[in-house]
């Protein structure tokens, strides 16, 4: 195996200098282009110069509605859900802009290239054109800390085929069940449009308009012994793409409420420090680690289901309460109402050594304190 500290190969395919060098820069680095394109650099002044116009034309509008169906720029939906829209405002509006539009045109698609200096040496060139022409090997990013990988294609087939041959978590199905997921979200969101449960522009926002299944692609666990694939699936473009996104925007703060939520590495190293700042552990304490296998694949659906409503109903109950003291306070402005809602932590529990799984359990303590002054 070859290995340095970005680039590591555990395929058959020995790597030259020039091949390992160049597989160094990451796999997101852009060799310098022979020309300029000016196909591409004429609709990227297009999109620059509309994004100015669109400034323009929405600044200090309270009311951003048009008639040319233009996206607001502080929409109700969150920015995910907006849909692209063709409007630009016309020319003519603003004279300094139209001067000065017309002026980074006529300067940008003018310019002459300088002579060419590429970034690539021509090693490097050839071992590029060598690598894109294997089909013996395959390359990866590391599924931890940011090494390129490279597999034989092989390797990588087994490894894939294994994980999906996989029964308890994978099926195979004898005909593509896409468009029926789709005709199944259509049905349920017009249902809740119906039930006036879901505003009409949401509905419409969060349906996928050209839906396609999944991807199932594996990244190498270079840190691990027989370098075992992270199983993933991409959901761009399935049918509950833009549902997820729609639903986790609005469940995060729930998420972030239970007391086990850790955010990302510094979050969990100020918990850490926290408890160091808080005095000396019991000296039964045991600290310990885990590792799931197959996390994702072993959530269970139901329970997540059922535990995600729970946190819905109590946080609307928490809003409702809030409304009531904002309402009796307008009503009486001698008695201040001061209300009070603890909730406790919504609690999922998984008893891994009976392997037995305990549904959510949903502890809700509410105490009013009524202040008459």
């Amino acid at each position: 195996m070859q290995r340095t500290n970005t680039v590591v190969n555990v395929s058959s395919h020995p790597l030259t200098p020039a091949q390992t060098k160049l597989l160094s820069k990451n796999l997101s680095f852009c060799p310098t282009p022979h020309a300029i394109n000016y196909i591409e650099l004429s609709e990227d002044v297009y999109r620059f110069c509309r994004r100015l116009r669109l400034a323009e034309f929405f600044c200090d509008r309270e009311d951003t509605e048009t008639d040319n169906d233009a996206d607001p720029p502080h929409a109700t939906l969150p920015d995910l859900l907006r849909k692209p829209s063709p409007f630009t405002p016309d020319i003519g509006r603003d004279i300094a802009l139209d001067t000065y539009i017309k002026a980074i045109t006529t300067d940008i698609m003018t310019l002459r290239q300088k002579d060419f200096s590429p970034n690539l040496t021509s090693d490097e060139k050839t071992a590029l054109k060598d690598l894109k022409t294997n089909t013996n090997i395959i390359i990866k990013p590391a599924d931890k800390g940011g090494a390129v990988v490279v597999m034989n294609t092989a390797d990588y087939t087994t490894e894939c085929t294994e994980q999906l041959s996989n029964t308890l978590y994978y099926k195979k199905l004898e005909s593509d069940p896409t468009a029926t997921y789709n005709n199944t979200i259509k049905r349920v969101l017009q249902e809740g449009m119906d039930q006036q449960e879901l505003d009409i522009k949401t509905g419409h926002s969060v349906l996928q308009p050209h839906p396609t299944p999944g991807r199932f692609y594996i990244l190498p666990k270079i840190h691990k012994e027989g370098h075992p694939g992270r199983p993933i699936i991409s959901g761009n473009g399935c049918p509950t793409e833009i549902i997820s996104q729609f639903v986790d925007h609005h469940m995060k703060i729930l998420v972030k409420s239970i007391p086990s939520y850790v955010q990302d590495d510094m979050d969990f190293l100020r918990k850490v420090h926290d408890i160091n700042n808080s005095g000396p552990l019991p000296p039964d304490t045991l600290l310990c680690t885990m590792d799931v296998s197959g996390l994702y694949t072993n959530i269970p659906h139901e329970e997540v289901i059922l535990f995600t409503a729970t946190a819905a109903v109590v946080e609307v109950i928490v809003t409702a309460a809030a409304a009531v003291v904002v309402a009796a306070a307008a009503a009486a402005a001698v008695i201040v109402v001061v209300v009070i809602v603890r909730v406790a932590a919504v609690a999922y529990v998984v008893d891994v050594v009976m392997e037995e799984v305990v549904v959510p359990v949903v502890v809700i303590a509410f105490i009013v304190d009524v202040v008459i002054l």
